[in-house]
């Protein structure tokens, strides 16, 4: 793969960025938008005040922290039309010197269709300074993630994982001066653009990620992203890993390894049947009897039967603690759920209100019940985020029935503006009763698309006037 920037990727762009269909346009809650104003506030430009990020290391891209600092603001774009979006952010794209904020504004315009902010993400390719690159890499995840990426940008970013180029100027990254990266290995361990390819789901993106997982010897990246894809032409060379991991854990007789998470993971997503008679040797392992109940293969059930019948215990076991035995069961358990013919929405709520189990594994079946949006779950989500002891299951509760799209669920949330949140705390995403408030009129937003934010009042008002009436929700 090249890794300069393709003049015919250049020539190309203004057809590919034409034909996009802007995201903000398909959204699912209509709601009328107006112009932006060309005097709309400017970003703060102190990436430093007061910004959150998804491990607050401190050290993500200048892009990133800049974007966390305006979330705020940059949330009220939901409120205007994406051409005078694109108008308004492209103009000052253009005009703009410091070369993070441009990036910025780059992405939240070419996000809506400006096609000279997309094309100077993409000339940006050409510079390989270490603080500039992972800015521009970071710039591209929101298009990535977009509900309707142009492929020019699927283009930029398989151009980016296959960058051998050096970077430079790593005296002002994390590492320091001395250590040597590829432009490859920035847009995946710092940027995750491979869990971003996972995420979209492009089958276009299956070639490149197969080569980069043979590159570098099956890295996480590249082959968990196989797996969230689920595109069969994956299988084979995530087969060939666990073949590897498999010799080499009997060769050194290491009765108490397994092959890693992120592939026994990846086979599951991939549905990889041909992995069970490998996989069933290594039941001692929790991710491993995950991985066999989202494979899906009877033949799993069984084996998985006797551990949860002996409380966790396999024969023979490398593992002597309760701890293991009770995390083993329960992994036994849910896999379980999976694989057997009862219906899993019961046994799903079941496991969330079973008080015997710690309050990650409730959360666990909390997830399930986010993918698997089933009417029967509204009531008993709705009252662990009244009544929940765990702020962790609280909040999570608060996540999945956002992608409940039933007009119960919006009643249910308003009510639980009211809830008692004094003392609960799911880490920095929720930590104060007055975050809860937030994440549930985020949830409120997704699904009506209006914004209120954690006025109970006003969503009160909203809904018995007219939102009851909304068309997309049953």
């Amino acid at each position: 793969m090249k890794t300069r920037l393709s003049q015919a990727l250049l020539v190309s762009f203004a057809a590919i960025f034409c034909s996009t269909v802007n995201p903000a346009a398909l959204a699912e809650n209509a709601v009328v938008k107006m112009a932006l104003p060309a005097d709309f506030p400017e970003l703060n430009r102190n990436e430093d005040a007061n910004w959150l990020t998804s491990n607050g290391s401190g050290m993500e891209s200048k892009v990133q922290k800049l974007f966390s600092v305006n979330y705020k603001l940059l949330r009220q774009l939901d409120g205007y039309t994406p051409d005078s979006i694109a108008a308004v952010f492209g103009e000052r794209m253009i005009k703009e010197q410091d070369v993070h904020i441009k990036l910025l504004l780059a992405s939240i315009a070419a996000e809506r269709g400006h096609e000279e902010s997309g094309k100077f993400i993409l000339k940006m390719a050409e510079n390989i300074d270490y603080e500039t690159t992972i800015s521009r890499l970071y710039a591209l995840r929101p298009l990535v993630n977009a509900p309707h990426p142009p492929e020019w940008v699927f283009e930029a970013v398989h151009q980016a994982l296959g960058d051998t180029r050096i970077a430079t100027g790593m005296e002002k990254s994390r590492w320091g001066r001395g250590q040597q990266f590829e432009i490859s290995y920035l847009a995946d361990e710092e940027t995750f653009l491979t869990y971003d390819l996972g995420t979209a789901k492009n089958r276009k993106s299956v070639p490149v990620l197969i080569e980069m997982a043979k590159r570098t010897d099956g890295s996480r990246g590249p082959v968990q992203a196989l797996g969230r894809i689920g595109d069969p032409r994956g299988i084979p060379i995530c087969l060939e890993f666990l073949a590897q991991e498999d010799a080499a854990i009997n060769a050194k007789k290491a009765s108490d390894s397994a092959p890693r998470e992120e592939l026994t993971g990846a086979l599951a997503g991939l549905k990889a049947k041909d992995a069970v008679p490998t996989l069933l040797n290594y039941l001692y392992s929790e991710h491993v009897i995950k991985a066999l109940g989202g494979i899906g293969d009877e033949r799993a059930i069984e084996p998985l039967r006797r551990i949860v019948a002996s409380h966790g215990h396999v024969d023979p076991d490398p593992y002597t603690w309760a701890a293991r035995f009770q995390q083993r069961s329960f992994a036994a358990r849910m896999a379980l759920i999976k694989l057997e013919p009862d219906d899993p929405v019961p046994r799903w709520i079941a496991v969330t209100q079973d008080m015997s189990l710690e309050w990650a594994q409730r959360r666990e079946a909390v997830w399930e019940l986010g993918s698997h949006p089933d009417p029967r779950a509204i009531s008993p989500l709705l009252s662990l985020v009244k009544s929940d002891l765990n702020g962790a299951v609280v909040n999570q509760s608060i996540t999945v029935l956002s992608a409940y799209r039933y007009k119960a669920v919006v009643a249910g949330l308003i009510e639980c503006f009211d809830a008692d949140f004094a003392g609960k705390s799911d880490w920095k995403r929720a930590n104060t009763p007055a975050m809860f408030s937030e994440n549930i009129a985020k949830a409120l937003h997704i699904l009506t698309g209006q914004d209120f934010g954690s006025d109970k009042t006003q969503w009160a008002k909203w809904w018995n006037e007219t939102g009851k009436n909304i068309e997309n929700l049953k």
